[in-house]
């Protein structure tokens, strides 16, 4: 059995559909096709504009493709190797998040050292 991954792309972020809990997939009445939708920034795959926002990231099927982006099928172990990757970013996010709560405490601690400090800033200049 394989089962479909739709992958969507933005000028700068590139994920599976239905990865996020604000993805919707849909089908066009009036032409049959199916169309993402994303409900937290509006943005969707359907030709409204001349520069769309969102598109599917696929390779195409031919060197001569007339029928569009093909969706890309997978089998379970594929699926559950991108899985695998899915949690390993979460992870390595959720590290990158802890770095940063340490370095804002860290930051917020010098600035209450400094707080009673007389000396102005100096902008990097020594003054005597």
């Amino acid at each position: 059995m394989l089962i479909p991954i739709i992958t969507v792309q933005t000028k700068n972020y590139e994920h599976i559909v239905g990865t996020n809990s604000h993805d919707v997939l849909y089908v066009d009445e009036a032409t049959g096709g199916i169309h993402y939708f994303d409900m937290q920034s509006c943005e969707t795959t359907k030709k409204c504009n001349p520069n769309p926002s969102v598109w599917f990231k696929t390779e195409p099927m031919e060197e001569y493709d007339v029928f569009g982006p093909e969706i890309k099928f997978v089998t379970i172990e594929e699926l559950m190797q991108i899985a695998i990757k899915q949690i390993e970013d979460t992870e390595r996010t959720l590290k990158l998040h802890e770095l940063m709560k340490e370095y804002m405490a860290e930051t917020e601690r010098c600035q209450d050292m400094l707080k009673d400090d007389d000396m102005k800033n100096s902008g990097g200049t020594i003054i005597f």
